[in-house]
C-alpha cells in the first residue's frame, strides 16, 4: 500500500467524497457523528477510522 503524506493512503484520496470512499472500502461498521457534526466511519477489521469533517464539506479529512 502506497502512502503519500497529505495526500493519499493506497487508494483513498484526501478530499474524496464519502459515497468514493464507500465504493474503495464498501459500508463502514460503524458511522459517528460528534457534537461538531463531523463525521467518522469505523472499518475495524482494517483498524481505520476516517473522518470527514463538516466544514470541509464533509469531504475525507483524515485517517487513523
Amino acid at each position: 500500500m502506497k502512502i503519500v503524506p497529505g495526500k493519499s493512503f493506497g487508494l483513498l484520496k484526501f478530499g474524496a467524497t464519502k459515497e468514493v470512499v464507500e465504493k474503495i472500502l464498501g459500508e463502514p461498521e460503524r458511522s459517528e457523528l460528534d457534537e461538531d457534526k463531523d463525521l467518522s466511519y469505523f472499518y475495524l477489521d482494517d483498524n481505520l477510522i476516517l473522518s470527514f469533517y463538516e466544514n470541509m464539506k464533509y469531504k475525507l479529512t483524515a485517517i487513523r
